[in-house]
């Protein structure tokens, strides 16, 4: 319907294609990203131990720690925000 409107081929792929195709993309990658998050966070909860282990050696040395799970938390909620905030301002754009 573009090409017979008279836009070229490229006109008609950032015109009506694209964004047609961006609103159907941008759920199912939120989706993804947020999975990768959480992924990672399960990855990071397998190394607890290890972290516990740490933890207890920083306790010995002196009284911090639990500066290490509050960083290790904080960083993952900024970046699962950082991605939702990324994702939704993306998404204004489409």
């Amino acid at each position: 319907a573009a090409l017979a409107r008279g836009l070229t081929l490229p006109q008609a792929y950032r015109y009506v294609l694209l964004p047609n195709a961006y609103r159907v993309i941008v759920p199912p990658m939120t989706s993804e990203m947020m999975n990768l998050v959480k992924n990672s966070a399960i990855a990071s909860t397998i190394g607890l131990v290890d972290m516990a282990a740490q933890a207890g050696k920083l306790l010995d040395y002196s009284a911090h720690a639990w500066e290490s799970f509050t960083a290790m938390t904080l960083a993952l909620v900024l970046l699962g925000g950082g991605v939702m905030l990324g994702v939704r301002l993306g998404g204004r754009e489409v």
